[in-house]
């Protein structure tokens, strides 16, 4: 039994997809984030009826089925508030350890073996310098949980880290407004290109 399964652009009614123009970055690297409501409200309507057809394609053409699918994903406030970029830092890279390693549990089990030490880049580097240099400090007595952890990962071989200068760490494209030459640049890095540009 062979099955055929054909879209034509009309059917989704996405065919104004295809003269989608590249736009300057989604973020303004100067515009202030505000509490109060946007003068123009985007029709509500209009937005969930394209993400339905957007979902449906990927869930009926399986070239592009398994292109955006996650593995891990996770975004939120920190429940307690960081005194410095440092502490603020230190959580992070505590928390982001305990999902590598969930992520290595997992490959090992698809048998992928995994090459120690796992590599954790930090644009800090009074974090990286505070990880590998337990002597108390009282400024960062309140993450020494995470301290410890960090340094016994650190000591036990099964992460080392590794310090990124701000305009090559590569996650800044997902969290901060960016200029655009570095925007693309890091976009680039990310193995994220424009379709449409001459080749």
């Amino acid at each position: 039994m062979v099955w055929s399964l054909h879209q034509s652009n009309s059917e989704t009614g996405l065919q104004a997809s295809s003269r989608c123009k590249p736009v300057e970055t989604s973020v303004d690297s100067n515009v202030k984030i505000s509490t109060q409501e946007a003068s123009n409200p985007v029709d509500r309507g209009r937005y969930q009826h394209l993400v339905g057809k957007l979902i449906y394609l990927s869930h009926t053409r399986p070239d592009i089925a398994f292109a955006g699918n996650l593995v891990t994903w996770r975004s939120k406030k920190q429940t307690v508030v960081a005194r410095s970029t440092t502490e603020a830092e230190l959580r992070l890279v505590a928390h982001e350890i305990c999902e590598v390693l969930w992520l290595k549990i997992l490959l090992e089990e698809l048998e992928v073996m995994v090459k120690l030490p796992l590599r954790i880049y930090c644009d800090n580097k009074v974090a990286i310098n505070i990880s590998h240099n337990l002597v108390h400090h009282n400024r960062t007595k309140h993450v020494e949980v995470d301290r410890y952890f960090i340094k016994e990962k650190i000591e036990d071989g099964t992460i080392c880290m590794t310090y990124v200068p701000t305009t090559k760490q590569a996650a800044d494209v997902l969290t901060k407004g960016l200029p655009r030459p570095l925007f693309e640049k890091l976009l680039d890095k990310l193995g994220m290109f424009n379709l449409y540009s001459p080749a």
